[in-house]
């Protein structure tokens, strides 16, 4: 029984030994040298997230706005938004005039400085305008921002590693590895870097769809379903049709100086025959 517990004693001593030993040679065999351990290792921090705390500690918001304002000058109400936008730092994005008969209207974007958003809107209301409709919505992206801003700043640290590794590497087959590595991460920071640029412009500045209708009649909701108002808006409109077709038939006067030499041609042709 002695014997038995002797030999198995030494069967797991020889075992340990010959384990721990294979344990050894794996991790001093050629191909695992330490710059691409270092390289793995590296590529196991992009798991790692470090806390970016915000600026000034604000939230990040994104702020938009949408007027509706009817008026009998369109012109004139458009100078006014645009002498209200430069009192808010904001710039004019985009702007289109459309002509439907009395149903003529303007839309165009705007863009104010955040902090000036709440000013524009009281410019807006003041009572130069006619503002018949309006509605605001405030987007709060804080939590993205973070998540971006944590993201390319890891990055951005992996770089730097990375460039260390370069620096120190000396086989070729290093030194490739790690220059696609590198490729593949600055192509990502440029992109993170892009996107956090557009999401900067958004929170910095406040967008506002604006569209200006021309008066014809009253713009209310409940008046613009009205009988009486639907019946003012068809002869607005037919009486902007008959301007359209009183234009039209002024524009082709060639066409009747043709047809009444063509109407000419054919009686004297006519009368000369009968002769």
């Amino acid at each position: 029984m002695n014997r038995c517990i002797f030999f198995l004693g030494l069967l797991l001593l020889i075992g340990c030994s010959e384990s721990n030993e294979s344990k050894f040679n794996n991790h001093s065999s050629f191909g695992f040298s330490a710059s691409s351990r270092e390289v793995q290792e590296v590529d196991l921090e992009l798991m790692d997230v470090k806390e970016v705390t915000l600026v000034n500690g604000y939230a990040k918001l994104i702020k938009r706005g949408s007027l509706t304002i009817a008026t009998n000058d369109i012109d004139k109400t458009k100078e006014q938004l645009y002498t209200f936008v430069k009192k808010c730092q904001g710039y004019i994005e985009k702007e289109n005039m459309y002509s439907r008969g009395a149903n003529s209207y303007c839309q165009f974007t705007v863009n104010v400085k955040a902090s000036e958003f709440d000013h524009f809107i009281a410019l807006a209301d003041s009572g130069e305008l006619n503002v018949i409709n309006k509605s605001f919505s405030v987007d709060d992206v804080t939590a993205s921002y973070i998540d971006d801003s944590t993201r390319l700043e890891n990055k951005k640290r992996l770089e730097k590693r990375y460039l260390e590794l370069l620096n120190k590497a000396s086989e070729m087959k290093e030194i490739l590895e790690i220059e696609e590595k590198l490729e593949v991460l600055r192509s990502d920071i440029e992109s993170r870097q892009n996107q956090m640029k557009f999401l900067d412009k958004r929170i910095a500045y406040s967008t506002f769809d604006i569209k200006l209708e021309k008066e014809g009649f009253d713009h209310t909701f409940d008046n613009r379903n009205k009988y009486s108002n639907k019946l003012l808006q068809g002869m607005l409109n037919g009486w902007e049709g008959l301007k359209s077709v009183s234009i039209f038939i002024l524009s082709i006067w060639p066409v009747y100086i043709v047809l009444m030499g063509i109407i000419y041609f054919i009686r004297a042709r006519k009368r000369s025959k009968s002769k």
